[in-house]
């Protein structure tokens, strides 16, 4: 072993942990910087036994790949308490800004925003602003005053949450708005409370694991996105150990040592309907000499109960498309079991095929005997349907 890394102080460590990288890592060769995303510290929704300054957590930081030691580091959340982990490895491209070619990398991040920085110094090539947030109102609690904010290219998700769905309000009896009414929401960033808080986006993103796909020679940046409302609540030590000893855990985190446990459920009515609006799943294609969005479309179906909702909804998506040289986006990821062909110059579906369950492991495109062909691993995933699988399914490409 050459070298080891901790992102976290070793006195910060004695009382707070993860800020770990359980995504995967980026490099660039010619330089011998190594790009990690590092996810939020310990206790996850509560951070009142952690109030001092942990820089790298929730953040992109460069290392010397040699050496381990720092290079540069860029935070993204500041004292997050939403657990909303850097969960994917940054794309690296090179990018034509005002007539110089810009080593860049482009940070995809639940929170919808996409962080374009020059991957030598840690710069921004598109503005970062900090933006007043909503203060705590939970005792021992500290939010951090402003958060960063990235302001084009436009953010995946929209800064205020979808509001409450007719449809699901309608045929839960009147529970979304009835329930909505009594939470807190305050916009971006609304901390945790002991009455529950609309989080949005939560910590389901935004954008997940796999981030997004780049096409070198024009610079579009294509990154597929989930509109997800959760309910945090945090509860106070005593109330949390009546309720485990009652039977309940589905949703239900200890954060042991804080003194709150914490429930986490997303916004549903009886029936298992999404009690905001949709679309709860889109696709969009970014050029990054610009900042500019070309496009942006519902992708994928929920699928629930065997049936598949109208395609204007969209999905909830876990994985990432890739692009060929062709000019095709591949990608599985959404809740209906199916891989997709998209045109990228619009984002209009040209070909799908039903696999065995959703494909949330990117794609492989690879040349063999002079063919191109598309690879999808199936694996799966609880989280979009209780279905998994083993299959391997590989397409051959046309020419």
């Amino acid at each position: 072993m050459k070298w080891t890394f901790h992102a976290l102080d070793p006195t910060i460590a004695q009382h707070s942990g993860t800020s770990n990288v359980w995504a995967s890592i980026s490099i660039d060769a010619e330089r011998g910087l190594l790009y990690i995303p590092v996810s939020s510290p310990s206790p996850n929704f509560y951070g009142g036994d952690r109030k001092e300054k942990i820089p790298l957590a929730t953040s992109v930081t460069a290392l010397d790949a040699e050496t381990g030691k720092m290079v540069w580091s860029r935070q993204l959340v500041h004292h997050d308490i939403w657990d909303l982990d850097t969960n994917a490895a940054p794309t690296l491209v090179d990018l034509e800004k005002d007539g110089k070619k810009v080593p860049a990398l482009v940070q995809t991040t639940k929170q919808g925003f996409l962080f374009v920085l020059n991957r030598e110094t840690g710069e921004p090539i598109y503005p970062i602003e900090e933006r007043p947030a909503p203060k705590s109102d939970v005792p021992g609690e500290e939010a951090s005053p402003t958060q960063p904010y990235v302001a084009t290219p436009a953010p995946t998700i929209p800064d205020k949450w979808p509001g409450v769905f007719p449809l699901a309000d309608w045929i839960g009896f009147g529970s979304c708005s009835r329930e909505a009414k009594k939470l807190r929401y305050d916009g971006r960033f609304t901390p945790p409370s002991l009455q529950g808080t609309i989080t949005y986006p939560p910590t389901t993103g935004g954008t997940e694991w796999g981030g997004g796909a780049i096409d070198p020679r024009t610079g579009v940046f294509v990154v597929n996105s989930s509109s997800v409302v959760q309910i945090y609540r945090l509860i106070k030590r005593e109330d949390f150990k009546q309720q485990a000893q009652n039977g309940e855990s589905s949703g239900y985190y200890a954060q042991e040592g804080a003194p709150y446990g914490f429930k986490l459920e997303t916004f549903l009515n009886w029936a298992g309907m999404p009690c905001w609006n949709p679309p709860y799943g889109m696709i969009a294609a970014y050029d990054l000499k610009s900042g500019k969005r070309l496009w942006n479309e519902p992708f994928g179906q929920v699928q629930k109960y065997g049936f598949y909702m109208p395609k204007s909804w969209g999905s909830v998506t876990i994985g990432a498309p890739a692009i060929t040289q062709s000019g095709l986006i591949f990608i599985g990821a959404s809740m209906d079991s199916r891989v997709r062909a998209l045109d990228l110059k619009s984002g209009t579906e040209l070909w799908s095929n039903l696999v065995d369950a959703p494909a949330v492991a990117m794609p492989a495109i690879y040349n063999y005997n002079g063919k191109e062909y598309v690879t999808f691993v199936v694996g799966g995933n609880s989280i979009l349907l209780p279905k998994v699988s083993d299959q391997v399914v590989s397409f051959a490409l046309p020419g």
